[in-house]
């Protein structure tokens, strides 16, 4: 009946999968590294290989992650406790 390639068919698997995971991405709050000083959480180069194959996979679908953007950094006490968690 369905003559379906291998190819296409783990692309919409992967394309499935990745949507609940998409709208949650943009739903989460700055991280603890963003509100102590402004900068994304460090990543390996495995990490940046990974996340290079999954946006080319995805078609860039993934999201850019984390970048630095001081405006979120939190100050006083909040701060103090992110800076806290984040170590």
């Amino acid at each position: 009946m369905f003559h379906f390639k291998p190819a296409w068919l783990a692309a919409g698997l992967l394309l499935m999968a990745a949507g609940p995971a998409l709208g949650q991405a943009k739903a989460a709050d700055a991280s603890v590294y963003l509100r102590c000083d402004g900068n994304p959480a460090h990543r390996s180069i495995g990490e940046s290989l990974g996340r290079a194959l999954v946006l080319s996979a995805t078609l860039g679908l993934a999201g850019k992650g984390e970048t630095q953007d001081v405006s979120k950094r939190a100050y006083g006490v909040d701060g103090a406790d992110a800076c806290l968690l984040a170590l």
